[in-house]
């Protein structure tokens, strides 16, 4: 059924001639393409095509974002996140890219100082948004700082009322090249994160 709806989208696209519907022809496709069908790269595609006949579709824009976060193609990243912002005034939202930008600046960049920045502004938008606690946590972490690190971990934990194992999965790529079991030990997490310090001592394994 998903090859044929393929085919069905990818006619409709070339069969519209309205600029706005064509994109959102082609926005369902590629949200096939990313999703049951696994062709990311074809779904990538499609949304460049998207983003071209209209450049402030924000759901083109956010798949994009989302694909290339995930490839790791931080520059791509960067370039979406960018432009969601300039398109929203939403506090909520805006504090959500904000959160997700600073990633792009610890991860790529290696620039803890300036993800912190971004992630004091998400947090003044937005003081309860778990991620970015959660990346302040990531950043203090990889900074040395573990008492900071404990503290924003905790609260992100709180906020999404998470297990402790679920951040040791969130945080394995981000935390496992850089702390040892050694390091995460001297946390003095609670008690409901005891599996995070006893998980990172496989991280290598996960990442």
């Amino acid at each position: 059924a998903w090859p044929q709806a393929r085919e069905t989208l990818a006619r409709l696209v070339e069969l519209t001639g309205a600029p706005a519907a064509r994109v959102e022809h082609l926005h369902r496709l590629a949200s096939l393409l990313a999703g049951p069908l696994d062709d990311v790269e074809a779904a990538i595609t499609t949304l460049e095509r998207s983003v071209e006949l209209d450049p402030h579709h924000v759901p083109s824009l956010t798949l994009l974002k989302d694909i290339l976060s995930e490839r790791e193609d931080w520059a791509g990243a960067q370039r979406s996140l960018e432009v969601l912002l300039d398109l929203t005034d939403d506090r909520v939202e805006r504090s959500r890219l904000l959160s997700d930008l600073s990633v792009v600046h610890d991860v790529a960049y290696r620039d803890s100082s300036r993800a912190e920045e971004l992630l004091r502004t998400a947090l003044e938008l937005d003081p309860n948004l778990a991620s970015a606690h959660h990346q302040w946590g990531v950043c203090a972490a990889l900074e040395g700082d573990f008492a900071i690190a404990r503290d924003q971990l905790e609260l992100a934990t709180r906020l999404e009322a998470q297990t402790a194992d679920t951040v040791t999965t969130r945080l394995a790529r981000h935390l496992g090249r850089r702390i040892s079991l050694e390091g995460a030990e001297s946390f003095g997490l609670g008690a409901t994160q005891t599996a995070l310090a006893r998980d990172l001592g496989t991280v290598r394994e996960v990442v």
